[in-house]
């Protein structure tokens, strides 16, 4: 995928992509243009792409650029259970079924429902502390994202599942 396709599928100007990728905005990517590559597309994974769209929202909403880092590192932290190695985030994107990423006080959760309509919640973590989550936390102000919707502009329903992260 590259910036170009990225934003057919979202609808966000791939100015506003690319002031991601160029602000490093995205924890842990760093794309790097070759000196012979230069003006030809960024290539990049779909669910680089999901990363992409989802600090470009948040720029939209007018977050400072630290705030968006560390709302990223935290999502991309979570787990459904502790024992689990796997990031919930990538359960998220490997499914079809309603999620959202909260963001309070420094703070991140992830709540999805499942297939079987029950309610996952990791709870409230701090990105970055080995801390666990808790689950009775509640922050004064919250940045909300339906990352199920965001999720579903990036990997269309037309794109096979057999092709998402």
């Amino acid at each position: 995928m590259d910036l170009t396709e990225l934003s057919l599928r979202t609808g966000i100007d791939r100015r506003q992509l690319r002031y991601v990728l160029d602000h490093e905005l995205v924890p842990r990517l760093h794309i790097k243009i070759v000196a012979d590559n230069v003006g030809r597309p960024r290539h990049f994974a779909d669910d680089v792409g999901f990363a992409i769209v989802v600090a470009a929202r948040l720029v939209k909403l007018g977050l400072p650029h630290k705030t968006i880092q560390t709302f990223l590192s935290g999502l991309f932290e979570l787990k459904i259970k502790a024992s689990d190695n796997r990031p919930a985030l990538l359960y998220v994107l490997q499914g079809s079924f309603p999620a959202f990423a909260e963001f309070g006080d420094g703070r991140v959760r992830l709540r999805i429902r499942s297939p079987l309509d029950e309610e996952i919640d990791t709870g409230w973590k701090i990105p970055g502390k080995r801390s666990p989550p808790v689950k009775d936390f509640s922050p004064k102000a919250v940045v909300w994202l339906d990352i199920g919707r965001i999720r579903d502009e990036v990997f269309p329903p037309a794109i096979e599942k057999a092709k998402r992260p």
